[in-house]
């Protein structure tokens, strides 16, 4: 398993996917937000869904990795249960959303549908209708972790929301 970092500060998130995906060599792509902590065994993790029959796409799983403050702990139940719920949508194949922190494709899906849109701010968003638009299966892959931080103060949380 080879990791790919491109670093791409002035054409936005999605051209620099664009850009990595086109570099890469592997079936699988698995992509993970720069600001997440990725345990040692979640690539093997996300590897072994697609095993599955049919399964094109996987969605991580994502924790708070700070529980110091009373947002933060509010913030850790939230994602808790968001994904506890993926849980079930897996099961009734009606995963919608391959967040940008924890996520993995085919490459040939992401070949087939023409790759992150540059021009959409929520390219993940995106690319997620247009997988599940075109009927393909998508999991989750509950055991593929990562950690993220959570905002820190009611403020962080406003900016967080609205990015």
């Amino acid at each position: 398993m080879k990791i790919l970092c491109i670093e791409e500060r002035t054409q936005g998130k999605g051209h620099a996917l664009n850009k990595g995906i086109a570099q890469a060599k592997g079936d699988i792509i698995i992509s993970i937000d720069a600001d997440c902590f990725v345990p040692p065994s979640t690539m093997e993790n996300f590897v072994k869904y697609f095993e599955l029959p049919n399964v094109m796409a996987a969605v991580g799983n994502v924790k708070i990795g700070n529980t110091n403050s009373l947002i933060e702990i509010v913030q850790y139940l939230e994602f808790l249960f968001s994904f506890y719920f993926k849980k079930c949508d897996s099961i009734m194949n009606s995963i919608y959303i391959i967040g940008g922190a924890a996520g993995a494709f085919r490459k040939e899906v992401f070949e087939k549908l023409g790759g992150y849109d540059v021009k959409n701010i929520t390219e993940d968003i995106e690319l997620s209708f247009r997988i599940q638009h075109a009927g393909m299966k998508i999991v989750y892959a509950e055991d593929a972790i990562v950690y993220t931080e959570g905002a820190t103060d009611f403020k962080g949380l406003i900016k967080q929301r609205l990015r």
